[in-house]
Protein backbone atom coordinates (compact mmCIF):
# COMPACT_ATOMS: atom_id res chain seq x y z
CA UNK A 1 0.00 0.00 0.00
CA UNK A 2 1.62 3.46 -1.22
CA UNK A 3 0.23 6.78 0.73
CA UNK A 4 1.43 9.15 -1.72
CA UNK A 5 1.55 12.09 0.96
CA UNK A 6 3.56 10.50 3.01
CA UNK A 7 5.71 9.25 -0.05
CA UNK A 8 6.27 5.83 1.48
CA UNK A 9 5.54 2.69 1.13
CA UNK A 10 3.24 0.82 4.06
CA UNK A 11 3.52 -2.64 4.69
CA UNK A 12 0.81 -4.77 3.56
CA UNK A 13 0.72 -7.84 5.97
CA UNK A 14 -0.02 -8.39 9.59
CA UNK A 15 3.15 -9.19 10.63
CA UNK A 16 5.35 -6.67 8.63
CA UNK A 17 3.20 -3.68 10.26
CA UNK A 18 3.07 -5.45 13.98
CA UNK A 19 7.21 -5.66 14.18
CA UNK A 20 7.16 -1.88 12.42
CA UNK A 21 5.36 -0.02 14.81
CA UNK A 22 6.86 -2.38 17.86
CA UNK A 23 9.88 -1.01 16.48
CA UNK A 24 9.37 2.84 16.35
CA UNK A 25 5.54 3.47 18.05
CA UNK A 26 4.82 3.56 22.15
CA UNK A 27 1.61 1.75 22.74
CA UNK A 28 -0.45 3.71 26.47
CA UNK A 29 -1.27 2.45 29.26
CA UNK A 30 0.37 -1.33 29.22
CA UNK A 31 4.19 -2.33 29.30
CA UNK A 32 5.65 -1.94 25.29
CA UNK A 33 6.60 -5.98 25.77
CA UNK A 34 2.78 -6.56 26.39
CA UNK A 35 1.55 -4.79 23.77
CA UNK A 36 -0.19 -7.29 20.74
CA UNK A 37 -1.67 -4.89 18.38
CA UNK A 38 -4.71 -5.84 16.19
CA UNK A 39 -3.32 -4.76 12.67
CA UNK A 40 -5.89 -2.62 10.62
CA UNK A 41 -5.73 -2.23 7.36
CA UNK A 42 -9.69 -1.07 6.68
CA UNK A 43 -12.98 -0.57 8.17
CA UNK A 44 -16.65 0.58 7.97
CA UNK A 45 -19.42 0.43 10.27
CA UNK A 46 -18.49 -1.05 13.55
CA UNK A 47 -15.98 -3.93 12.00
CA UNK A 48 -12.58 -3.24 11.30
CA UNK A 49 -10.45 -5.98 9.34
CA UNK A 50 -6.80 -7.05 9.08
CA UNK A 51 -4.39 -7.72 6.28
CA UNK A 52 -5.50 -11.41 6.36
CA UNK A 53 -9.21 -10.74 6.09
CA UNK A 54 -10.14 -11.15 9.18
CA UNK A 55 -13.11 -9.02 10.96
CA UNK A 56 -13.55 -7.32 14.29
CA UNK A 57 -16.29 -6.36 15.69
CA UNK A 58 -15.40 -3.20 17.59
CA UNK A 59 -17.34 -2.97 20.63
CA UNK A 60 -15.52 0.13 21.90
CA UNK A 61 -15.51 2.64 18.98
CA UNK A 62 -11.93 3.00 19.13
CA UNK A 63 -11.94 3.89 22.49
CA UNK A 64 -15.38 6.29 22.09
CA UNK A 65 -13.46 7.85 19.41
CA UNK A 66 -15.56 6.46 16.45
CA UNK A 67 -18.79 5.93 17.90
CA UNK A 68 -21.04 6.72 14.47
CA UNK A 69 -18.69 4.23 12.58
CA UNK A 70 -16.27 3.94 10.13
CA UNK A 71 -16.42 4.97 6.62
CA UNK A 72 -19.23 7.78 7.22
CA UNK A 73 -18.71 9.46 3.57
CA UNK A 74 -20.88 12.47 5.52
CA UNK A 75 -18.25 12.68 7.93
CA UNK A 76 -15.54 12.53 6.31
CA UNK A 77 -16.25 15.12 3.90
CA UNK A 78 -17.54 17.79 6.39
CA UNK A 79 -14.15 17.06 8.36
CA UNK A 80 -12.07 17.76 4.80
CA UNK A 81 -13.69 21.00 4.36
CA UNK A 82 -12.95 21.74 8.12
CA UNK A 83 -9.03 20.93 7.73
CA UNK A 84 -9.06 23.00 4.34
CA UNK A 85 -10.64 26.64 6.46
CA UNK A 86 -8.55 25.90 9.77
CA UNK A 87 -7.78 22.03 11.00
CA UNK A 88 -7.03 22.83 14.95
CA UNK A 89 -7.44 25.64 17.50
CA UNK A 90 -5.73 25.28 21.25
CA UNK A 91 -8.60 24.73 24.07
CA UNK A 92 -7.76 28.39 25.02
CA UNK A 93 -8.57 30.31 21.56
CA UNK A 94 -11.94 29.84 19.90
CA UNK A 95 -13.42 29.34 15.95
CA UNK A 96 -16.82 29.92 14.42
CA UNK A 97 -17.05 25.44 13.93
CA UNK A 98 -16.29 25.62 18.02
CA UNK A 99 -19.26 28.11 18.99
CA UNK A 100 -21.61 26.17 16.29
CA UNK A 101 -20.88 22.73 17.68
CA UNK A 102 -20.63 23.73 21.09
CA UNK A 103 -24.02 25.76 20.72
CA UNK A 104 -25.93 22.45 18.89
CA UNK A 105 -24.28 19.85 21.17
CA UNK A 106 -25.64 21.74 24.24
CA UNK A 107 -29.25 22.37 22.23
CA UNK A 108 -29.08 18.43 22.16
CA UNK A 109 -28.07 17.19 25.32
CA UNK A 110 -30.48 16.36 28.56
CA UNK A 111 -31.14 19.35 30.65
CA UNK A 112 -29.09 20.49 32.82
CA UNK A 113 -26.34 20.63 30.67
CA UNK A 114 -24.42 24.09 29.96
CA UNK A 115 -21.06 23.46 28.53
CA UNK A 116 -19.22 21.19 26.43
CA UNK A 117 -15.28 20.81 26.69
CA UNK A 118 -13.45 22.77 24.41
CA UNK A 119 -11.68 20.19 23.00
CA UNK A 120 -10.21 20.30 18.98
CA UNK A 121 -12.12 17.42 18.24
CA UNK A 122 -15.30 19.33 18.52
CA UNK A 123 -13.91 20.95 14.96
CA UNK A 124 -14.72 17.14 13.23
CA UNK A 125 -18.24 17.68 14.33
CA UNK A 126 -18.71 20.74 12.36
CA UNK A 127 -21.30 19.63 10.28
CA UNK A 128 -21.45 15.84 10.81
CA UNK A 129 -23.16 16.15 13.89
CA UNK A 130 -26.42 17.81 11.34
CA UNK A 131 -25.76 14.40 9.36
CA UNK A 132 -26.49 12.09 11.92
Amino acid sequence: MKYESLNTEFPDTNEELIDICREYSLYTWIPQKMAHPVPIKTAYGCWYEDFEGKKYFDLSSQLVCVNIGYGQKKVADAIKEQVDILPYVKPMDTHAARAAASKKLIEMAPKGFKKVPGYGALFSVKKSMYYT
